[in-house]
């Protein structure tokens, strides 16, 4: 973690270690939540005792009264036998819905899978879980190996949220796209986006597209 005043004092700030893993684990790609009970963490943990499948991965829910000092919880979510997400999950983003949350998650069935990861959907009752994940993944890319991951986003001034993630390309390379959701096209609470954005197109709209096709959604999509 850096710590510092101002933004122009990050880059010459001090780093402390707050999730330093250990001999049989390693931990990465932290996702924060606040509310008014404090602070929340999901990291990926990766078993380290075999050293040919480091890859695997499952997700760790952690709390802090702080931001600094870290309890953890519990599994929220680990990959199911069998399913497209078996290898592993990682979340990528939690999102407030008007009746609970809604987890983006990347997974992935096997090794050669590994960075071409799709993203999947849980959702919850409470940030401590249980997490219910979606049967299949909820975004694919339709190019290359189908890699879409690290999803996430922010909520802009005029209260539309921006939505970032890598994406596969035919010629087997990744680029980070984002994509722009007007007001109309997030949940009700400004939270969660709507399934079914148009991955297909790396081209910029002038506008949201009226139309959904599940599982893509309607979006403007900037390369």
């Amino acid at each position: 973690m850096l710590e510092a005043d101002t933004l122009a004092g990050l880059p010459k700030a001090p780093t402390t270690t707050v999730l330093p893993g250990d001999g049989s684990t390693g931990i990465k790609d932290p996702v924060i939540f606040r509310d008014e009970n404090g602070w929340h963490l999901w990291a990926s943990c990766h078993p380290l005792d075999d050293p040919a499948a480091t890859d695997r991965m499952t997700t760790e829910h952690l709390t802090s009264s702080d931001g600094l000092q870290w309890i953890r919880q519990d599994v929220a979510l680990r990959g199911r036998t069998g399913d497209w997400d078996a290898r592993g999950v990682r979340f990528a983003e939690v999102l407030l819905l008007a009746d609970g949350f809604l987890a983006l998650y990347d997974g992935r069935a096997s090794a050669a899978q590994n960075f071409q990861e799709r993203t999947g959907a849980a959702v919850a009752d409470s940030l401590g879980g249980p997490w219910r994940p979606a049967p299949g993944p909820v975004f694919v890319s339709p190019f290359g190996a189908g890699g879409l991951r690290y999803l996430c986003s922010v909520v802009d001034s005029a209260g539309g949220r921006r939505v970032y993630y890598e994406s596969a390309l035919a010629d087997g390379s990744h680029e980070l796209r984002t994509q722009l959701l007007t007001a109309g096209d997030v949940h009700p609470h400004g939270s969660a986006p709507r399934t079914g954005w148009d991955t297909t197109s790396s081209a910029e709209h002038d506008r949201v597209h009226e139309s959904c096709r599940s599982p893509r959604p309607p979006g403007h999509l900037h390369r």
